[in-house]
């Protein structure tokens, strides 16, 4: 048997190549299921593809009766896997876990692990496991002596009498049922992503390790938590890739149903998978879909070019290559026009042979006239003419007006022997330096028009990164070059490449079909640092599409860390290593700003009218979504009170409100501008927007109602909805509903939380207890009306009578108990009550009839509550004889009651002299009250919008056009009320322009304005709208200028 990749005649039995390190295939490969390690240099080149392959371990085929030379047949199961050290573990499947609900027990019902006293031979441990007629699986020897026993399908408890049977056995130390193991561990880095390509939970440890180490050596956890965070907003992004060949139907990198994520670039549809470019579009752009890998950029469009022969026929209709130096500007110009990210991870310095290769040189071969100092001159020519045509390239691009793509190129795995070189001798965009542009521009014949429009060699490298390869991290936590990878000034940032062995490379995905149908695998290289590099920029230009090609370049390279040398020759200190995490915080702190915002609150010493008191002061903050500080302010310490000091409304709009000490500040979100402010006459309670970011709020104890626009111009404000000036009143809640707000008031005279709806046409309110304030008003008349006739009936008697308020009869309405003085019914006389009540149906207060009598004393008469009523107390008592009458008033009807009982300590009644009455505030309120208020319609139904310019079918099917519209307010009888014009605003705020006053002439509705805009953005100024009416005065649907369009 030969080696498949370089010819070389293969030893017996051998596993690896002697000559390349191949590993050897088995001629009959069969489906694996355990870890395979890629140990493939990913560096291609045009002329000639060179993808050096590292010797390593190979996958161990865990199937029956092993092809693998030195692994033997140890179990018929197929789950098993046997290791070169002779031990053999199985794979428990996930059909055989259950559940014993009685004893709350997870387990496997088909497996026993059993430990030994001692190591048994093969036949001593079938033995045991014939004992419960089971199959030994699973043997361990060596510091464990292990064995696993496989049955047929248990119960728990059948699994535990198997148990006991065996702990019987005294060559067993215990035996016990099996379960999965769900482990974690706080010391170690736990690999999120397996080798069966199945995700089991990605995570950002330090340092890095496992195959996501790339990963978090970039910290690409903080740039998928911000992409997922922000899926929504983020902007279209395309990276090109041309490489040898790609799986797309690869498991991680297939199109969902619907999508073309990822597409040949037009014209380039023939493709062949290959491990190298399906490894490189897996880093870019493997899906975020919970198995295998996610790469840096996964939301991003994929456009790739499969540049390698489908055929070894020339001839063939399928035989493609990018071999020509047109194919390639071709395929880099089409990406330049659509404004990618291109990714190339190919090169040239590995086709140069070391001088120890060299000398091994064939005869025939082109080089064989050659010194080897001339073959490395032959070389360099051929790196600066593929430098060259780049060079020409971008300056066409240039001067054709395109600007926006950026080129990822690796910097090159050194020559043939792996021995790393200066990056220039990688060819094509690595070779560019500024003497050879200088060079090659001195010798453009259009260098003036160049000149002139500025194209220069740092205009160049503006859109061009080439990128070196670091290794994880050493003991010191420090990054280094890899062995590999080329070096220089011209290495723009390294990222990871991974080292040399197994276990140090990159893990992404590879062709299943050519890999033991194991879908994922390790490859180095420097072609592995650029779609990682590509990738990452690519984010960047999702989240801010407006950056320049320059500014993402900066992004990346200043915010990186540090990777060291480590080749002899290599004079540069150290490289720039890639941190796609500290480059898209420094992104959104730049560009995006703050997204969220908090306030604390501290206290200070402070002095109030002149005196020292304790004051607070806020502290607002504005976080990104990184929760970086991107800024603060502080306000002025205010006088602790009993209102609260802050009541933050939080963002609305592009906005962050909050108010302090009664002032109102509005700051811009992002940056923490602050917009506006505004000086409060009360604490807000509570707050509403409406569709045009107008502000309504109300406040502890008033204002009751303020109305604030968007630039804090303060339009309305109404103190209170009571004339009470002492009443405590409070509003809870607000809402906005249309045309109307809707305050809820505590602390109301009702004794019950009371709503308020303000009319925002005319700013007019109506209280939900406006039955109960109209009957208490009547009855305030009532009682005025009552007290003057008893002045006018006393005027002028020696003793002036007096009067109080209860609510005898428990109806929440006074009654009111007139007191006269007698001096007919004994010696010091006597004072007379008479009690009148409200009779609703004459609106005035009616009785007298019932009366009792007291001592004239001025403590004669108490009383005290009983549930809603109050009853009168007459204190009769004489000498030390107690006595005392209670007085009920029921149903109109006065009862007494003696009583014996001490009631002396309840409270007495105070009477009020009838002569103290402010008789002018009820002649005022008499004066101004008019003849026939007659009746008044409020605003109740909103009919809907009429669009002029549009048709309703136009509308619906674009619906962020901007019409001019008409609403249309109907009146309870039904007849027009109100009508206001306004139109949309493209972002969706009105621009209001109402109706100064409308007429109706016949069927005509005319309707006048100040100013009004119309639907194409023109201003017309003191003019009119005419409507066409039904005869019942609606509007004429689906007319010709205005039609009928409902809103829910």
């Amino acid at each position: 048997m030969r080696c498949k990749k370089c010819g070389k005649e293969l030893k017996e039995d051998a596993r690896f190549c002697g000559y390349c390190g191949a590993p050897v295939q088995p001629e009959k490969q069969k489906k694996a299921t355990g870890k395979k390690k890629m140990l493939v240099m990913g560096c291609a080149v045009f002329a000639v593809l060179i993808l050096g392959i590292f010797a390593g371990k190979v996958f161990l085929d865990n199937s029956s009766g092993s092809s693998i030379p030195g692994i033997k047949k140890v179990s018929e199961d197929e789950n098993c896997i046997a290791y070169p050290d002779g031990d053999v573990v199985y794979q428990p499947q996930g059909e055989n876990v259950d559940w014993d609900e009685k004893e709350k027990v997870l387990y496997y019902n088909n497996l026993i692990s059993v430990y030994l006293m001692e190591k048994l031979s093969e036949k001593e441990e079938n033995q045991i496991a014939e004992q419960i007629d089971g199959e030994v699986v699973t043997r361990i020897h060596g510091a464990v002596q292990f064995i696993q026993i496989k049955i047929k399908p248990a119960t728990y408890a059948e699994i535990n009498q198997y148990i006991e049977k065996l702990n019987e056995n005294e060559k067993v130390m215990d035996a016990l049922y099996d379960a999965p193991n769900f482990v974690k561990t706080d010391e170690l880095d736990e690999n999120p992503w397996s080798s069966d390509g199945k995700m089991i939970d990605g995570r950002n440890t330090m340092p890095p390790a496992g195959n996501d180490w790339w990963a978090e050596a970039v910290d690409a956890y903080d740039v998928w938590k911000y992409v997922d965070k922000n899926k929504d907003d983020l902007s279209k992004i395309t990276v090109g890739i041309l490489d040898n060949g790609f799986d797309v139907n690869h498991e991680d990198l297939v199109n969902a149903e619907g999508s073309e994520k990822i597409t040949a670039l037009e014209g380039y549809e023939t493709n062949s998978a290959e491990d190298h470019g399906t490894h490189v579009m897996g880093l870019i752009g493997a899906n975020n879909n919970k198995i295998g890998i996610r790469g840096i950029a996964d939301l991003a469009d994929i456009k790739y070019v499969d540049w390698t022969p489908n055929t070894e026929d020339s001839k063939a209709e399928n035989y493609i290559t990018l071999l020509e130096t047109g194919e390639y500007i071709h395929a880099i110009s089409k990406m330049i026009q659509d404004k990618c990210v291109i990714n190339n991870s190919f090169g040239c310095s590995s086709v140069l042979l070391s001088e120890s290769e060299f000398k091994k040189k064939k005869k025939g071969e082109w080089y064989e006239n050659l010194t080897y100092e001339n073959y490395r001159i032959s070389h360099g020519v051929e790196c600066k003419q593929k430098a060259r045509a780049c060079i020409d390239m971008l300056a066409n691009a240039y001067l054709m007006g395109y600007d926006r793509y950026l080129i990822i190129q690796s910097a090159g795995n050194g020559n043939s022997s792996m021995e790393a070189c200066e990056a220039t001798k990688n060819g094509f965009f690595a070779s560019i330096t500024k003497s050879f542009f200088d060079t090659v521009m001195s010798k453009q014949e259009k260098k003036e028009i160049l000149e002139e429009k500025k194209y220069t060699y740092e205009k160049l490298k503006e859109h061009i990164l080439i990128v070196g390869a670091v290794e994880n991290q050493d003991k010191d936590g420090k990054y280094k070059l890899a062995s590999y990878s080329n070096y220089g000034d011209n290495v723009d940032i390294c990222a990871p490449g991974g080292g040399i062995t197994a276990g140090s490379q990159v893990y992404s995905t590879v062709v299943p079909e050519k890999n033991q149908n194991v879908a994922y695998g390790e490859i180095a290289g420097t072609s592995m640092a650029a779609p990682i590099v590509s990738g990452s920029a690519a984010v960047l230009w999702q989240i801010e599409p407006d950056l320049t090609v320059a500014e993402v370049k900066k992004m990346l390279t200043e915010t990186a860390g540090q990777a060291y040398p480590t080749a002899k020759d290599d004079i540069r200190e150290s490289y720039p290593m890639l941190n796609a995490g500290a480059a898209v915080k420094k992104l959104v702190a730049e560009k995006k700003g703050a997204t969220s915002v908090k306030y604390k609150l501290d206290q200070e010493e402070t002095e109030y009218n002149g005196e020292e008191t304790v004051g607070e002061y806020a502290t607002v903050t504005g976080y990104d979504d990184f929760d970086q500080v991107i800024w603060e302010f502080q306000s002025e310490v205010v006088p602790m009170t009993e209102m609260p000091t802050v009541y933050e409304i939080g963002i609305h709009g592009d906005n962050y409100y909050l108010e302090i000490g009664n002032t109102l500040y509005a700051f811009t979100v992002s940056k923490g501008e602050k917009v506006w402010s505004l000086e409060l006459d009360g604490s807000i309670s509570a707050h509403v927007f409406d569709q045009e970011d107008n502000l309504y709020f109300c406040c502890y104890y008033g204002p009751d109602f303020c109305q604030v626009n968007s630039e804090g111009k303060l339009i309305k404000q109404i103190s209170t909805f009571y004339r009470d000036p002492d009443g405590l009143y409070w509003p809870s809640a607000i809402q906005y509903d249309k045309n109307k707000v809707i305050i809820s008031m505590g602390g109301t005279p009702s004794g019950e939380t009371e709503t308020v709806t303000v009319n925002l046409k005319d700013y007019s309110y109506t209280r939900s207890d406006a039955d109960f304030i109209e009957k208490k008003e009547k009855v305030e008349n009532a009682k005025y009306k009552l007290l003057k006739e008893v002045w006018k009936k006393y005027k002028g008697e020696e003793t002036v009578p007096a009067y109080c308020e209860f609510d005898l009869s428990g109806d929440k309405i006074s009654e009111i108990i007139i007191r006269t003085y007698t001096d007919q019914a004994t010696e010091g006389g006597r004072y007379i009550y008479k009690i009148d009540h409200y009779d609703d149906k004459v609106e005035s207060y009616v009785g007298g009839q019932d009366e009792f009598s007291s001592y004239c004393s001025a403590d004669a008469v108490h009383y005290y509550l009983d549930g809603e009523k109050t009853k009168i107390i007459v204190d009769w008592t004489f000498a030390d004889e107690l006595s005392f009458v209670v007085y009920t008033y029921d149903d109109l009807q006065l009862t007494e009651e003696e009583v014996t009982d001490d009631m002396s300590d309840s409270p007495v009644v105070e009477f009020m002299d009838i002569q103290k009455v402010d008789w002018e505030i009820y002649d005022k309120k008499e004066k101004e009250k008019p003849a026939d208020s007659g009746k008044k319609y409020d605003v109740e139904e909103f009919i809907g919008y009429y669009c002029q310019g549009v048709d309703e079918e136009l509308l619906d099917e674009y619906p962020n056009m901007n019409p001019e519209v008409i609403e249309l307010y109907y009146n309870e009888d039904g007849t027009l009320e109100s009508y206001r014009g306004y139109r949309f605003g493209t972002t969706g705020t009105s621009y209001y322009y109402p109706y100064d006053s409308y007429t109706i002439e016949g069927n005509t509705l005319i309707c006048k304005y100040s100013t009004v805009r119309s639907y194409m953005d023109e201003t017309s100024e003191n003019g009119e709208h005419r409507f066409q009416l039904t005869n019942n005065k609606n509007l004429i649907v689906d007319q010709d200028v205005w039609f009928r369009h409902d809103v829910s």
